[in-house]
């Protein structure tokens, strides 16, 4: 991050010996400034270019400037969605471009923390064409399944989507998108009976409630600003069955 300062003491015998001095630039390209005060007297202002290590009786103040150069990133996302067909969660994405991208490995969770491979797919290496990739997961577990794509590269380095659900449960309710920065929407079977519906948070904290004869389509609780993490839907419909859904909120 720009404009940033960290400082770091090394104590012996409960004395301060060493501090480093770490301060990012708002420079382009950014650079990050080491001060590296081994007397334990306090770091000095000046400008530095090297650094010089021996033993701690001769070394003074020293500081490095490391330049910081922009990373390509190894695909480019033009979108990742999941849905539900009959007993099929069907999930498909597409990338604008890829860099030594090897192939994609799709995770699967059911609590969308835990996540474990259920499949792969293979990349297309290097290419500035848009890709489309199409995945069925034909053993989806009951309830809500979180779904993520692990994109790794020729080296071995990976990093990962972002996160999309299917719900897989007869509930009365749907919720989508899931996970979602606290704007949603609730889908629910026709009914003209009474309910209240509240959403906690994992220690049974009600965090918001509405009640009424129509669920509201709409809802939004990111003025509430809320902890990232999970939260339970609880949906109690006059004279059926209590409905407890879970949702991720980022």
């Amino acid at each position: 991050l720009p404009n940033k300062s960290y400082n770091i003491n090394y104590y012996l015998n409960g004395v301060s010996m060493t501090k480093v001095s770490v301060t990012s630039t708002n420079t382009v390209p950014a650079q990050l400034l080491w001060k590296v005060d081994h007397s334990g007297t306090g770091l000095t202002g000046g400008a530095y270019t090297n650094i010089t290590i021996g033993p701690s009786g001769s070394c003074a103040s020293n500081a490095v400037a490391i330049t910081l150069a922009t990373c390509p990133l190894p695909v480019t996302w033009v979108y990742f969605n999941g849905h539900k067909n009959n007993n099929i969660n069907i999930l498909s994405w597409a990338t604008a471009s890829e860099e030594n991208n090897s192939y994609f490995v799709i995770e699967r969770s059911s609590d969308g923390i835990h996540f474990d491979s259920i499949g792969s797919f293979k990349g297309q290496g290097n290419t500035t064409v848009t890709q489309s990739y199409y995945f069925e997961d034909n053993h989806s577990l009951n309830g809500i399944n979180y779904y993520r794509l692990k994109q790794i590269n020729v080296e071995g380095t990976f990093v990962y989507s972002s996160i999309v659900a299917c719900d897989n449960s007869q509930a009365d309710i749907q919720i989508y998108p899931n996970p979602n920065n606290g704007v949603f929407v609730i889908c629910s079977k026709p009914s003209t009976q009474s309910y209240e519906l509240d959403i906690t948070d994992m220690t049974g904290r009600i965090v918001h409630s509405i009640s009424g004869k129509t669920i509201p389509e709409h809802i939004e609780i990111s003025n509430l600003v809320l902890a990232q993490g999970i939260y339970l839907i609880h949906f109690y419909p006059e004279g059926s069955t209590t409905t407890i859904k879970k949702m991720i909120i980022y």
